[in-house]
């Protein structure tokens, strides 16, 4: 009897003491299984460090490298770099540049264009030009005497063709001024013509029916011997134009053949317009 309940309690023994073990073992091995949680959030978050020390680190580098692009833009054009506001260098360096504007370009002479002021005599290469101004007393193709003054008088402008009775481009052209002369007279500009080959009767009958036939009503005057001493010499050929203020004054420029109404019409136009 004593042997069983000896038996008994020793088997009550032995299963608290193997439940306190199993309870402890139990209690021991949850906290290894936790561990690879734990673990992971762990290298998670490290990772996230790291991303965010990289991301840091690249904006740092980023922002390094526009605090050096802007460094570089402001240097000067010595290569040095700017100097802080307020500092000696900087404000001597803005009264340098106030104190010393860009110098302005001289203009170039070359590129003016002479139109023969009517209160200067023309500088220019071309002889036509450099007489500067025409004075005559001329009689037309009728036989009527005018004299320079009352011509150019009359208007603002005078364009005068010289040409020949024997030039077939100048006799071309005719009516072609005659479409300027009709055109423009009522903007001060004039038209008149310079026969240039008729010397006395020499040639005369032949102007006049060379103006007939092209129905020319413009003033065609016929040269004297100042006029070919002065004018004619310094012409190689024929058409010759030339332009003359109110005063006789030869301005603008000197055109060498035969042009368009329109093309004459331009440069009187334009000529005009620096007589004002």
């Amino acid at each position: 009897m004593k042997r069983k309940l000896i038996c008994i309690f020793l088997t009550t023994i032995i299963s608290i003491s193997l439940l306190s073990c199993g309870k402890a073992i139990s209690k021991t091995e949850t906290p290894k299984k936790e561990e690879p949680a734990v673990s992971q959030s762990s290298d998670a978050n490290a990772s996230g460090n790291a991303s965010e020390n990289t991301q840091g680190t690249e904006t740092s580098d980023s922002s390094t490298q526009d605090i050096a692009a802007s460094n570089s833009s402001t240097q000067g054009a010595s290569g040095q770099p700017a100097s802080q506001p307020g500092s000696t260098a900087s404000n001597n360096t803005a009264k340098n540049s106030a104190a010393k504007p860009p110098a302005s370009k001289p203009e170039n002479a070359a590129t003016k264009t002479n139109t023969g002021s009517p209160t200067s005599k023309p500088t220019s290469d071309d002889p036509i030009m450099a007489l500067g101004k025409l004075e005559f007393s001329l009689k037309d193709i009728e036989g009527d005497t005018y004299n320079s003054d009352d011509v150019f008088k009359e208007n603002k402008l005078t364009l005068m063709n010289i040409w020949g009775t024997m030039c077939t481009p100048c006799i071309k052209e005719l009516p072609e001024l005659q479409k300027l002369s009709n055109e423009l007279s009522s903007r001060g500009i004039g038209v008149i013509g310079l026969v240039g080959d008729v010397n006395g009767d020499d040639g005369l009958d032949e102007a006049k029916l060379i103006v007939a036939k092209k129905k020319i009503n413009f003033l065609n005057l016929l040269p004297d011997d100042k006029i070919r001493d002065e004018l004619l010499s310094k012409i190689g050929g024929y058409p010759v134009t030339i332009f003359l203020d109110s005063n006789g004054n030869i301005v603008g420029q000197v055109i060498v053949g035969a042009r368009s109404a329109d093309e004459y019409k331009n440069t009187a136009l334009e000529i005009l317009e620096t007589l004002k």
